[in-house]
C-alpha cells in the first residue's frame, strides 16, 4: 500500500516541476524590457519651445525605436524568422508605449536647448508575434513601407536642421507631417492584425481625420478594421469613401490636386482597399461588384498577390 502511494506521488511531483518550469520559461520569454532615452533640440531664431519639445520627443522615439529593433531583431535570428529591417522599425515603432519622463530647457550660446527623456516598454515577443501573424497574410497587409520612408526622410532632414544644414527646414509643416506619418503607421499596422482592436482604430482615425491632408484615403483602415470584425455594411461605407475620386465631392482645386498625388503615391494601399472592398462585397452577395474591386486591386499593384475571391 506504502509503494503503491509512493509510485503515484512521484509522477505528480515531477509534473508540477515541469510545469513550473515551463511557466517559468514562457514569463521569461514574454517578459517586457523598459527602455530609456533622451532626444534633444537645439532652438533657432524661429523656433519656438512647442516646436523644439515635439522634435526633441521625435529624436527619443526614434532612439527607443532603434534599441527596440535591435532587441526584436536578436529575438527573431534565434527563431530563424526573417525579417527586414524596415518590418522591424515600423511595427516597433506601432507598438510601443512610451512615457515623458522629464523635460529640461538649457542654454547653448545664444539659444536654448530643449531635452525630453521618455521611457519605452517594449515587448519583443509580441512584435514577433504581430509579425509572424502578418507574415501569414501578406497579400491583404498594408505594407507600411512607403510611410516608413517618408518618415525616416523627414527625420532624417529634421537631425540635419538641429546640426545647421542650410538645405534643412525646420517649419511647422514638417513637424505636423511627422506626427501625421507616425498616427499613420500606427493606424496601418494596427489594421494589419487579424482581429483589430476597434477602439483603437476609431482613436487613431478620428485624429488623423483633424489633421491629414486627405482625410477620405484614412477611412478606408477603418472600412478594413469593420470587415475584419465581420462589420460588412460598414466595411462597404468607409472602403466607398477612402476610393472615391478626387472629382466627384466639391472641393478646392488644390485639395483635389493633394488627394490625386496621394492616390498615385500610395497605390498598394488604394489597392488593399479596393481587394476589402471586393471581399465585403461578396459577404454581401454583391459578386459582380465584388469582382470588378478585385480587378482593380490587381490592376493597381499586379505585383501583390491578391487571392480569389468565391
Amino acid at each position: 500500500m506504502i509503494r503503491h502511494t509512493m509510485s503515484f506521488v512521484m509522477p505528480v511531483f515531477l509534473m508540477c516541476a515541469l510545469l513550473g518550469g515551463m511557466i517559468a520559461r514562457a514569463a521569461q520569454a514574454a517578459e517586457a524590457d523598459t527602455l530609456y532615452a533622451t532626444g534633444r533640440f537645439i532652438m533657432g531664431d524661429k523656433d519656438n519651445r512647442s516646436d523644439a519639445r515635439q522634435y526633441a520627443l521625435l529624436d527619443a522615439k526614434r532612439q527607443v525605436i532603434e534599441q527596440a529593433g535591435t532587441l526584436v531583431r536578436a529575438r527573431s535570428a534565434v527563431e530563424n524568422f526573417q525579417l527586414t529591417d524596415q518590418e522591424i522599425q515600423s511595427y516597433a515603432s506601432a507598438f510601443i508605449k512610451t512615457e515623458i519622463l522629464e523635460e529640461t530647457t538649457e542654454p547653448v550660446g545664444e539659444t536654448m536647448a530643449v531635452s525630453v527623456k521618455i521611457r519605452a516598454i517594449v515587448e519583443p515577443d509580441s512584435i514577433l508575434n504581430d509579425l509572424q501573424e502578418v507574415a501569414r497574410t501578406a497579400e491583404e497587409n498594408s505594407s507600411l513601407a512607403q510611410f516608413q520612408s517618408d518618415y525616416n526622410q523627414l527625420a532624417a532632414e529634421a537631425a540635419a536642421a538641429e546640426k545647421g544644414a542650410p538645405a534643412a527646414s525646420q517649419s511647422r509643416e514638417k513637424l505636423a507631417r511627422l506626427n501625421q506619418l507616425d498616427l499613420l503607421i500606427r493606424l496601418a499596422a494596427e489594421t494589419n492584425r487579424k482581429r483589430p482592436s476597434l477602439a483603437r482604430v476609431r482613436r487613431l482615425h478620428d485624429r488623423l481625420q483633424s489633421e491629414y491632408p486627405q482625410p477620405d484615403f484614412i477611412d478606408g483602415y477603418l472600412g478594413v478594421a469593420y470587415y475584419k470584425h465581420g462589420q460588412f455594411d460598414r466595411a462597404i461605407t468607409y472602403l466607398n469613401n477612402a476610393l472615391e475620386k478626387p472629382g466627384k465631392k466639391r472641393r478646392s482645386r488644390r485639395a483635389a490636386l493633394a488627394k490625386s498625388a496621394a492616390r498615385e503615391k500610395y497605390r498598394s494601399e488604394l489597392a488593399r482597399f479596393h481587394y476589402f472592398l471586393a471581399r465585403s462585397y461578396a459577404r454581401t452577395g454583391k459578386k459582380r461588384l465584388a469582382k470588378q474591386h478585385l480587378a482593380m486591386a490587381r490592376k493597381l499593384a499586379p505585383n501583390r498577390a491578391f487571392s480569389n475571391i468565391p
